[in-house]
């Protein structure tokens, strides 16, 4: 029984097959379809050769076969004609199919005219290409948006306020430095592990920045201190001390008859330095804090009268930055002032 295997053939091979009566396969092209899609169709031998699925060699042995004449090279007008051919709006593929050359050659022949390659724009304004433009990037957006809700939930993790009514930034947990809009990108979010990440307000992600800094506390640090405060119920601001229980600011006598403005008489009690980053600028508003956090009126620290009548070693002098910080550490970390300060001098040294 004659059986057709498909191995390549060689001397030998043709031995065995004849010794065995087997068949050889039959030949997949005849000579004249090559010879149609070269003179007819005008495609190159080597786009013959892979649409028949041959060698290009077997197309170059066709032509030494049959003594067929490969076609000249392009004339030199062709770069003209190919210019026309460009502005009567034909592509590069049937400019080349036109002038018998391949797409790269045609390209050579516009590029050495200096014609630029046209964009074919699928709008039809600038308008409309803009519009579509900023709909793109609202999708991504919204995609982006979609992934980071999942990834890192849309509540702050200190203190709790939903991203709705602030906004949300993603903090890293070690304080590594990252881009500014990596958090933005979809394939950088894709590949991050979310359990390296928090999701915090803009606040709360300035003042972790602020503890790790001039505290000392990593995160697992301020975690701690955001789980003590929920479970001791430190929410609830400091009672305020009644009038009663302060006893009149004296030192010697020296500083009850203080002269002059309310402000000169600030700094003459608590300096011009913020306790934190040292000497205020210019311009810079130094604000007195209450160490325990209790409210006050506002006035308590603008009148010379009762000015005169603090106790010194119950306030601080701060810069309004870090003023705006400590109130934040107490309140969403449950720190008191001594906690705050031991912090701060440990970490100086």
């Amino acid at each position: 029984m004659n059986e057709t295997i498909k191995v390549p053939r060689s001397k030998l091979l043709t031995r065995y097959y004849t010794d065995h009566n087997w068949e050889t396969q039959k030949r997949r092209y005849a000579d004249e379809d090559i010879r149609h899609l070269y003179f007819d169709e005008r495609l190159s031998k080597s786009d013959i050769a892979r649409k028949l699925g041959i060698a290009n060699s077997t197309v170059g042995r066709a032509f030494k076969r049959n003594g067929w004449e490969t076609r000249s090279l392009p004339k030199k007008e062709n770069p003209e004609e190919a210019r026309r051919l460009y502005e009567q709006g034909l592509t590069h593929k049937e400019i080349a199919k036109k002038l018998g050359v391949s797409r790269r050659t045609a390209g050579k022949y516009l590029e050495e005219l200096g014609v630029k390659s046209k964009r074919r724009s699928k709008y039809k304004s600038d308008a409309e290409r803009k519009c579509a433009k900023t709909e793109q990037a609202r999708k991504r957006r919204m995609i982006v948006q979609e992934l980071r809700d999942k990834l890192f939930g849309t509540e702050c993790r200190v203190c709790g306020i939903d991203g709705d009514k602030r906004k949300i930034a993603i903090h890293n947990r070690n304080f590594a430095e990252h881009g500014i809009n990596a958090l933005w990108n979809l394939s950088f979010l894709q590949t991050l592990n979310p359990e390296e990440w928090s999701a915090l307000c803009v606040m709360c992600h300035r003042g972790v920045h602020w503890a790790n800094s001039q505290l000392g506390m990593d995160w697992q640090a301020v975690e701690d201190r955001v789980k003590r405060r929920t479970l001791e119920e430190s929410k609830q601001k400091i009672s305020t001390q009644s009038q009663g229980e302060q006893s009149a600011f004296d030192r010697d006598g020296s500083l009850r008859n203080l002269e002059g403005e309310v402000e000169d008489i600030r700094r003459a009690l608590f300096g011009g330095e913020c306790y934190f980053c040292g000497t205020i600028p210019e311009g810079k508003k130094l604000v007195i804090h209450r160490k325990d956090g209790a409210p006050h009126r506002g006035s308590l620290l603008w009148s010379k009268e009762r000015l005169r009548e603090l106790k010194l070693e119950e306030w601080q002098a701060l810069c309004t930055k870090h003023h705006r910080y400590v109130h934040w550490a107490m309140r969403n970390l449950g720190l008191k002032w001594d906690d705050i300060d031991s912090a701060f001098l440990k970490n100086k040294r």
